[in-house]
């Protein structure tokens, strides 16, 4: 039977493991002043601090150069945004099949010991990241990554979640932003009015709120892109601040637990650790809106005003919550598992000692208490992604940029000049985390 200098040895070794849970910071934690930086206007800053912790090799460096691409994009380097995109797209794919042993070591620590995959909707949403950052530099490959946004939604929600008869995700919305780059792109060839017109149909069912389609569909339906000696410009703002996951505990999975550790129990005369540990869960949180619309003029002239064609916050909170019920029973799975744990040890010791019981409960309650819910997450995507067409003769135009909030109150104007080539296409994008833009505002060549 092990005597009180063992009981003492296991004290310490619980009171080694409180410590070092209470000093491990989440990655929401550690990405707030990279958010500061760059909402602050400080691209430069939020760069820097990227770089500096993706090359340090940690196991939230996918997320990191996430964020980084939108940087770099913004700074004017949509290749190095691309780059970027096109790296983590690769490596969530890979990340996507099962390795065993990072499962067995999450269940014996927590999640963030699993190589991150991304969350579905960052799944997709790199896909259209890549499609806009390509737009402001070549555009060869756009219309693709439009297509393998779509095609990337439709895959993850046919899976479901394996071993669940019911399939959540059967309730995700759809990205309308894709279809439409898609469908723009179809028409712009001059060629596939149909294909346009069918893609035009998928935004009208999945961006109901988007009034523009009418005129989108109408367009098409007649073979017009643009009347003569006119080009097309369309504008996409990126608005408000987009969601990011924070620490939540779950006070529901308090019983669940208790369940399992009644279960354990039953096989033999020893105690579980005592229930004081809730389980630690991410949860995706939005901030609230704040930009309505950017006002686009040219000439002191309105032009048009974009609107909602994704709402990115939204989505993300809705996928949370679809899946939610899976998240809470992996935690519940892990705690069961690991007072499962402290049981055996138990009976391996033949543990009658109440000292050693005591200090043995402690050790599981210390190891309870270092789970940390894993926040890695994209945390500087917007909330929303609107756009506006606009139709302007052929030439060289300065327009003006200002954003809106929902209580009528208008931002600094931004100017920006633009070539207009007749029967071709340029694009505008700006990023308004709120009335102020950050970084450039980008312009496209016309094609």
């Amino acid at each position: 039977m092990p005597d009180a200098h063992y009981a003492c040895t296991l004290l310490g070794l619980a009171a080694a493991i409180a410590v070092a849970a209470s000093g491990c910071a989440t990655h929401s934690e550690r990405i707030a002043d990279v958010r500061r930086s760059f909402y602050a206007g400080d691209a430069a800053t939020a760069a820097r601090l990227l770089a500096q912790r993706a090359e340090d090799g940690t196991h939230d460096a996918d997320v990191l150069k996430l964020d980084l691409a939108v940087v770099r994009l913004f700074e004017g380097a949509p290749q190095d945004a691309e780059r970027l995109l096109r790296q983590v797209r690769d490596r969530f794919d890979y990340f996507e099949q099962l390795d065993v042993r990072e499962q067995l070591a999450a269940l014996a620590a927590d999640d963030r010991k699993v190589a991150y995959a991304g969350e579905d909707y960052e799944k997709v949403l790199l896909r259209l990241m890549l499609a806009f950052a390509d737009l402001i530099d070549d555009g060869d490959d756009a219309l693709a990554y439009a297509f393998q946004t779509i095609q990337k939604q439709q895959e993850i929600i046919e899976q479901g979640i394996p071993g669940l008869d019911e399939n959540p995700k059967e309730r995700y919305r759809q990205v309308a932003a894709a279809a439409y780059l898609y469908a723009l792109l179809r028409e712009s060839t001059y060629t596939d009015y149909d294909d346009a017109l069918r893609w035009y149909q998928r935004v009208a069912q999945w961006a109901p709120g988007y009034t523009p389609i009418t005129r989108d569909l109408e367009r098409a339906r007649d073979g017009v892109f643009a009347q003569p000696g006119h080009g097309v410009v369309y504008v996409f703002s990126f608005v408000d601040r987009g969601p990011y996951k924070v620490e939540a505990e779950h006070p529901a999975s308090t019983a669940a637990i208790g369940i399992a550790s009644a279960l354990i129990s039953v096989a033999g005369p020893y105690t579980l650790p005592p229930q004081i540990a809730p389980v630690k869960i991410p949860r995706v949180v939005a901030p609230p809106p704040h930009v309505k619309t950017v006002n686009v003029r040219a000439n002191g002239r309105s032009l048009g005003q974009t609107e909602t064609l994704t709402d990115i916050a939204a989505m993300a909170v809705e996928q949370f919550e679809a899946i939610r019920p899976y998240i809470v029973a992996k935690a519940i799975v892990r705690r069961a598992l690991k007072q499962g744990a402290v049981y055996a040890v138990k009976d391996a010791l033949d543990a009658r000692d109440p000292v050693v019981q005591v200090a043995l409960d402690i050790a599981g309650v210390a190891w309870q208490a270092a789970e940390r819910a894993d926040t890695r997450c994209w945390s500087l995507l917007p909330g929303r992604i609107q756009a506006v067409r606009i139709e302007l003769p052929a030439g060289q135009h300065r327009l003006t940029l200002q954003a809106e909030s929902f209580a009528g109150v208008a931002g600094p104007e931004r100017t920006v000049d633009i070539t207009v080539a007749p029967g071709r296409t340029t694009f505008v994008l700006a990023y308004y985390p709120a009335l102020r833009p950050v970084g450039r505002v980008l312009v496209s060549s016309p094609r």
